[in-house]
């Protein structure tokens, strides 16, 4: 599926609101989204107009040049999956490791307090794109056809799905720093 045509508004706040056509006949409807401060990063929800079928969609600025290390480092994995079969969604989180060859390991906790491992390869491309086939502890492969990284390479967003179960999962990747973070104050609570 690809965008045919649209049109998007941004304030001067970075919201974003507009409509969509797309190469499938729909015809979407932005209700309401947002634009980071950085201005490479965004994020907006909507309803397609035919079937008010509702959706998120994550937006990364294309530009910049990346290598495959650019993948390396441990990352927080963030995601929510959709089980067709069941019907069921739920959320997950957890964390990965990538080496600088693509090589993967990970593991993320369901809402049942289930842990799910995997292993597997992810490939970078010169413009960002991540490519990643993972075998899961519950039989699956998780196969992402494209995840794209941030211009700072700290952040991955993207799409899955499972083979066999056909789960489909919308993930979000958030780099380890590995620079500490201050410390937060002190909360202090008086009574009057």
């Amino acid at each position: 599926m690809t965008v045919d045509s649209g049109t998007l508004s941004l304030d001067s706040a970075g919201i974003i609101t507009g409509n969509l056509a797309l190469s499938t006949g729909q015809t979407p409807t932005i209700v309401h989204g947002k634009i980071d401060q950085g201005k490479t990063r965004g994020v907006f929800v909507g309803i397609e107009t035919t079937d008010d079928s509702m959706f998120l969609a994550h937006l990364v600025k294309a530009g910049g040049t990346f290598k495959q290390s650019d993948g390396a480092g441990n990352w927080y994995v963030y995601g929510l999956n959709i089980i067709p079969s069941i019907p069921a969604v739920g959320w997950a989180y957890g964390q990965a490791h990538t080496d600088a060859s693509g090589n993967l390991t990970g593991s993320y906790t369901l809402p049942t307090g289930d842990s799910v491992t995997g292993t597997g390869v992810s490939s970078v491309d010169s413009a960002g794109v991540v490519t990643s086939n993972i075998a899961l502890s519950t039989g699956d492969t998780s196969i992402s056809p494209s995840t794209k990284m941030d211009q700072g390479k700290t952040s991955l967003t993207g799409v899955s799905i499972n083979d066999p179960s056909g789960a489909m999962g919308i993930w979000l990747f958030l780099k380890k720093s590995n620079v500490p973070l201050p410390a937060l104050p002190s909360l202090l609570l008086f009574d009057e």
